[in-house]
């Protein structure tokens, strides 16, 4: 398959301005409609060449770097659909630009076909629960991350797990940033000493049908999982300001790439194997401690956010306590 870390040498490293003129030229050439999707694909894209082969981002594109983007989708369980239209972008930005099409190759397209092949595979996502959670957010102290990071990574993984939120929610996903909570709808409860709860507006989110959702999240104990001061920690540092409520320090909005590989990289620092752990792992994990703690179907149909007992696949009978 080749070394993604020795890409082709008539490949070149991109400027900032290189990246910025693909973008401009999507923008052209795109109805409205799609542009917010491609563009959330292009840059998940980006997100796996930084943050998951670490290299710099070059055009064209490396055939096996498009082969391990593939193989990643599908190991962090992305639909064949998913995939085959992350491969239409990349492929889209290349044509665009008058360049090879890596997307095309003989090697690129079996392997989506396998992808539909095995589409039927069982669900091997595991959960991350309450007891593995307190195990993983000591841990974010050995990533190497600046302190901003760290306070956004404690206190997405805490929000996500109390309030069940899908990535999408907290980060931008391949479908774009339609969901994704911003710090305006993000507000407190004081009561003259200390924050008691935080209210967050869902304005949007999957199969809401333009409906709004109140998400009220309090505080729990131990205090290293507590969603409500891992929140305020993170936004002391953070700052008011309008954008995204879960950015990095440059203003740049986090994406459901870089939530996986932290989920992954903790897993690491346990000495445990990531491979079936993705950034569902939250909602899996706090739907089955839900369960193991007797909640009812309509408890859980209320905490996900779901219509039907759609919850009931998440749970995972092995990790209930009775």
């Amino acid at each position: 398959m080749g070394n993604a870390a020795n890409p082709r040498a008539d490949s070149g490293t991109v400027s900032t301005e290189e990246l910025a003129r693909t973008v401009e030229l999507l923008k052209s050439s795109l109805a409205a409609s799609s542009l917010a999707s491609y563009n959330a694909v292009w840059k998940k894209f980006q997100d796996f060449v930084y943050y998951v082969l670490h290299m710099p981002f070059v055009l064209p594109v490396p055939v096996d770097w498009v082969l391990y983007f593939v193989a990643y989708l599908y190991i962090t369980n992305s639909a064949h659909a998913t995939i085959a239209t992350a491969l239409s972008v990349v492929g889209y930005a290349h044509k665009i630009r008058n360049m090879p099409d890596p997307t095309m190759l003989f090697i690129v397209r079996r392997l989506l076909q396998a992808t539909r092949k095995l589409a039927q595979k069982p669900d091997l996502r595991r959960p991350v629960t309450h007891e593995l959670l307190e195990k993983m957010l000591p841990a974010i102290a050995s990533l190497g991350l600046s302190c901003h990071d760290q306070l956004l990574a404690h206190a997405i993984l805490t929000v996500m797990y109390t309030a069940g939120f899908r990535v999408g929610e907290v980060a931008s996903a391949t479908n774009g940033t339609d969901h994704t909570v911003l710090c305006n709808e993000v507000h407190f409860v004081w009561d003259g000493h200390a924050i008691l709860q935080y209210v967050i507006l869902l304005r949007s989110y999957k199969h809401s049908g333009g409906q709004h959702k109140t998400i009220r999240i309090t505080k729990k104990q131990p205090s290293i999982i507590c969603p409500v001061l891992a929140l305020t920690n993170y936004l002391q540092w953070r700052g008011q300001y309008d954008g995204f409520l879960f950015q990095h320090e440059i203003g740049q909005v986090v994406t459901d790439t870089w939530v996986t590989q932290l989920i992954r990289d903790l897993l690491k620092a346990l000495k445990m194997d990531p491979t079936h752990y993705s950034s569902h792992s939250m909602r899996i994990g706090a739907t089955t401690d839900l369960v193991s703690g007797g909640a009812s179907d309509g408890q859980i149909r209320i905490f996900g956010h779901w219509k039907s007992n759609a919850g009931a696949k998440y749970v995972r009978p092995d990790e209930i306590v009775v």
